[in-house]
């Protein structure tokens, strides 16, 4: 049985401190180096100048009580000043966490009920939801402004505050195991969770990149996202560990990235969806205007993107490694990679995520039985890592693990008989049509083959005697026409009449989407059963 266990090659991590410590060690060495620039303004910050000012935050935070194990939670969107912060409180052996754009108010309660902030900072434009959300708990955390206030203290003010202290200042020395962030699950599936990552899980990053990808250590990274995601997270440690330049904003326009990835000579892009289909989606005569000529390696990470949009952006970045990538917060790595290229797997297996990465072990369970499958046989995701959480805020996590200890990830997929694996779907987002499994990502799959589909997302509805109807949103290409049946019937003749859209489609113009660049399933659901007067 051992032999359905797949493990990866086992390779000695080099983590001897603490995040915090790694970029206090990384400014000593390249503080004059540029570690900043703005997408759009291009303002630059160095290695030297952010140290100077985290260390400074710092000891005002101490002033005002934050200590180790403490929380700091910064409710930014991405800019220069938001890393400040987040470095400070690492300094002090604080952890901290770091919330998405645009929360409003109940998402910001249940986040502070979840991880007790000691101390938040927050720009303007939520201060009052800040403030709001704060009200419902049993202590008042301390407030900090990144912006202006005549309230309450600000960023701006902190970092301008010299202080005899500053001489003799050094970061605290933390355990590389305990916990250095608190990033929160999808929640697409489920209430978002808190979860602990150690400073061990993220600062192993680089070296595992490092072993298995083709990465250039003299250029810019790109980050156009919060560190509430653990894949922006990822970047940042990287740029840090390298001491390469961080290209950062909120948000990134498609043309403008491709303009920074011209200029800036970006050898490594880490994508969402909405910039894959985008860029894949871009106009000839624009990627013309571009040399992508030294892109080494293109990645996403997150949701399903269909083989269409892969083939694309191989033609954009024809010098790229460019794939599929799978990871999960739990797991606090990239558990499947590309190690051992090669180029006919390369070409043939577009929607394989590779295979198990280092210092990993994987294998796929029944969803029924819970036994051990082989090759080609669909099953539940199991992975087990020296990298996975340390657990969730407030929650028992040991129901998420099996007896050996491999994570079990909700996500269901294959491998095959080279070891190649694929993911199939959401183990929550499947369902029952009578006795037998649907599961959606494959439906879509097949739906997106037709040549007038553009997107097309696939979910349950309801049913008394068939548990569940297959229904689906669908987005049509410009100016195709297909019809409802049509469409139904497609999927019947490539899948089978279990599969047949029972429930109905509904014709979109364009998807929702997630802050983070997914297609927002929920919302779409929402728009289907909106004509039904139900959900």
């Amino acid at each position: 049985m051992q032999d359905l266990i797949l493990k990866g090659p086992k390779v000695e991590d080099q983590v001897s401190m603490g995040f915090g410590e790694y970029f206090w060690l990384t400014a000593e060495k390249f503080g004059d180096r540029i570690f900043q620039i703005h997408a759009y303004t291009e303002a630059t910050q160095t290695f030297g100048r952010v140290k100077q000012k985290a260390l400074r935050v710092a000891i005002q935070l101490r002033k005002f009580g934050v200590k180790e194990k403490d929380v700091v939670m910064v409710c930014g969107e991405n800019d220069l000043n938001d890393i400040v912060p987040v470095l400070a409180g690492l300094f002090l052996g604080a952890c901290v966490s770091c919330t998405a754009p645009l929360m409003g108010l109940y998402d910001y309660e249940q986040s502070f009920a979840s991880i007790k902030p000691k101390a938040i900072f927050v720009i303007q434009r939520d201060l009052h939801t800040i403030v709001e959300a704060t009200k419902f708990l049993d202590y008042e955390p301390l407030i900090f402004v990144m912006g202006e206030s005549g309230e309450y203290p600000t960023l701006s003010d902190m970092e301008k505050r010299e202080t005899e202290e500053e001489s003799t200042f050094k970061p605290v020395e933390v355990n590389i195991y305990d916990a250095a962030f608190i990033l929160f699950s999808s929640g697409t599936t489920s209430a978002p969770k808190g979860i602990y990552l150690s400073h061990f899980t993220i600062l192993s990053g680089p070296c595992r990149l490092n072993n298995n990808h083709r990465f250039v250590l003299d250029t810019p990274l790109g980050q156009f996202c919060t560190l509430f995601w653990i894949s922006c997270l990822w970047v940042t440690s990287y740029s840090i560990v390298n001491a390469q330049p961080l290209i950062v904003a909120p948000s990134i326009k498609t043309e403008r990235y491709l303009e920074l990835i011209d200029k800036y000579k970006i050898a490594h892009c880490f994508l969402f969806y909405s910039t894959v289909v985008n860029m894949a989606n871009t106009e000839l005569s624009i990627l013309l205007k571009y040399d992508l000529s030294h892109v080494t390696y293109v990645s996403w990470g997150g949701t399903y993107i269909d083989a269409k949009y892969i083939l694309k952006l191989r033609k954009i970045f024809p010098n790229a490694l460019v794939y599929q990538s799978y990871a999960a917060t739990e797991i606090g790595a990239i558990p499947f990679g590309w190690r051992d290229f090669d180029q006919e797997a390369y070409n043939n297996k577009l929607l394989s995520v590779g295979k198990v990465n280092i210092n990993t072990e994987v294998k796929i369970i029944d969803i029924e039985s819970g036994q051990l499958l082989g090759p080609n046989q669909t099953g539940e995701i199991l992975i087990k890592s020296p990298y996975r959480m340390l657990g969730y805020t407030n929650l028992d996590s040991s129901q998420n693990f099996d007896d050996d200890g491999f994570l079990k990830t909700g996500d269901i997929g294959y491998y095959d008989e080279q070891h190649y694996f694929y993911i199939v779907d959401r183990l929550k987002q499947g369902f029952k049509y009578r006795a037998m499994n649907i599961f959606p990502q494959l439906v879509e799959e097949t739906l997106r083959k037709h040549p007038a589909v553009d997107e097309a997302v696939v979910f349950p509805m309801y049913h008394e005697v068939d548990f569940s109807h297959p229904a689906a949103c669908i987005v049509l290409q410009k100016n195709a026409h297909a019809s409802a049946q049509e469409l139904s019937d497609f999927v019947v003749k490539n899948m089978s009449e279990i599969h047949r859209l029972r429930a109905g489609i509904k014709f979109l113009n364009s998807m929702p989407f997630t802050a983070s660049g997914k297609i927002a399933r929920t919302e779409v659901k929402k728009l289907f059963f909106a004509d039904r007067g139900s959900l």
